[in-house]
């Protein structure tokens, strides 16, 4: 009966084990948004990050093409090229007649997406201070204006991919139930040849108590790790009681 019991606690440990490696660590989207307004009922603690206060006049622009690219507000952008492992980040003020103009002013360009040469993924980040649980931006695109983006959230899909305007930047927004560290926004082969990706006026905070709204929740909620264990290990005890009592019929 000892031998029973430790074989069965030593199974119900590899068990917990295997349940823990497989539950996800990341933040659960809570919401999407697509209108601002909608988003910031949802947000409390709100920061505004305004990029004309790098001070650009039209037609100015600034280089931001390293690893650590541009720093606001404690908020990280950078862009960058996975084929060809290269950053590249602009910061620019766009005048009347250039494509970048969507009447917003400065704004931040990442870098260029060539199905011709074979570069299969670009994308801008936005890496976030610690916990903020809700973020909000506007996107845009040029060559063309009104290409499809892909959205990851710390290294997973949200779910939304956002096929932007083409007379103006589209909003985007999130709420999660976790501190989320960066968004990714992709341009890849769902878009045409050389596209680039815009960002302006990004806030984030944290998600409201209560906040609701906007889009279905993407995936939905994960279980605990303390749930999954509970349950597993009943399961387990109870094939394991069945056995027993088909042996002893």
């Amino acid at each position: 009966m000892l031998s029973f019991k430790k074989s069965f606690l030593a199974r119900a440990l590899l068990l917990a084990l295997a349940i823990w490696l497989c539950t996800p660590l990341h933040a659960g989207i809570v919401n999407t948004y697509t209108n601002r307004a909608a988003w910031q009922a949802a947000t409390t603690d709100r920061t505004d990050i305004d990029f004309t206060a790098l001070g650009l006049g039209a037609g100015g622009y600034i280089g931001y093409s390293t690893a650590t690219g541009l720093t606001m507000s404690g908020v990280t952008f950078t862009g960058y090229d996975e084929s060809n492992n290269a950053h590249f980040l602009y910061a620019l003020n766009p005048e009347s007649g250039w494509d970048e103009n969507f009447g917003t002013g400065t704004l931040l360009k990442g870098p260029m997406w060539y199905q011709s040469s074979g570069v299969t993924s670009t994308y801008l980040q936005v890496a976030l201070p610690s916990s903020v649980t809700s973020l909000g931006l506007d996107l845009g695109t040029i060559t063309p204006r009104g290409a499809s983006l892909r959205l990851v959230v710390d290294g997973v899909y949200t779910g939304s991919t956002i096929t932007t305007a083409t007379n103006s930047l589209t909003f985007f927004g999130f709420t999660a139930d976790a501190p989320v560290n960066q968004l990714r926004i992709y341009v890849d082969s769902g878009s045409l040849t050389v596209t680039q990706a815009l960002i302006d006026n990004v806030s984030f905070g944290e998600l409201l108590s209560g906040g609701g709204g906007g889009g279905p929740p993407q995936g939905g909620e994960t279980p605990e790790a303390a749930t999954l264990l509970y349950v597993g290990t009943g399961v387990y005890y109870l094939a394991w009681r069945r056995r027993r009592q088909l042996r002893t019929a």
